[in-house]
């Protein structure tokens, strides 16, 4: 249904994407699933394995849609040339990832060798969606397919742009831009962004050159949204 609808409606992957309240509700439809798993659980449901198939799939896909969803809608508001680029690593610490990612797949592993078929699903489901979010925020790469991370300074704000995925951060949402000790830091309420060395080289320049794109947007200068 989300395909067919997709191809009538040409704008739905946009629509989805402009703010994190549709795009969070994809995941979430798999809550009837999930619901209905527990009813299994007490006996109130047959074929509950399916159940928890189908539960699994939908909130793994809801959760593809959303961040593709996402990545269409800022590519819809950023078609302007970035005013600066930098290379970017996205944070995160692969060999710890696969450690989780192997533990989940043991798990499923053993469960599903003394026949306890839920817990394995869950466990299976659970490790197909981190290497799922592994890709999605850029700590894995399929060799050398995707693009190179980096950030985009735009008018419509600071674009994070992953191997599969982007992001954008406005720049009504920042109060402030500041560096402290080898981060950079805009302050955007409970939700920081934050930048390391280790991740973005020149954080000086970086700083610098955001608060000039700002300070021109609040001047009015061409180009402004």
């Amino acid at each position: 249904m989300g395909i067919v609808l997709a191809r009538r409606v040409r704008e739905l992957p946009i629509r989805l994407g402009r703010n994190w309240l549709r795009r969070t509700a994809l995941p979430f439809s798999a809550i009837p699933f999930g619901i209905a798993v527990g009813a299994a659980l007490l006996g109130w449901l047959e074929f509950r394995l399916i159940v928890a198939v189908l539960a699994v799939a939908v909130a793994i896909a809801g959760y593809v849609v959303m961040r593709l969803a996402e990545a269409r809608y800022v590519d819809s508001i950023t078609d302007d040339e970035p005013a600066a680029t930098w290379q970017w690593e996205p944070p995160g610490t692969p060999k710890l990832d696969a450690i989780v990612l192997a533990m989940w797949l043991l798990l499923g592993a053993a469960n599903a060798t003394t026949g306890n078929w839920l817990p394995s699903i869950v466990w299976m489901g659970l490790a197909i969606l981190w290497v799922v979010t592994s890709l999605a925020e850029g700590r894995w790469r399929v060799g050398s397919l995707g693009d190179s991370p980096a950030i985009h300074v735009h008018d419509a704000g600071l674009v994070k742009r992953r191997p599969y995925t982007r992001s954008l951060v406005r720049w009504s949402d920042i109060s402030h831009v500041r560096l402290r000790e080898d981060e950079l830091v805009l302050d955007r309420g409970f939700f920081d962004v934050r930048f390391e060395r280790d991740q973005l080289a020149d954080l000086e320049a970086a700083r610098t050159e955001i608060e000039r794109h700002r300070q021109s947007l609040r001047n009015g200068a061409p180009g402004a949204p």
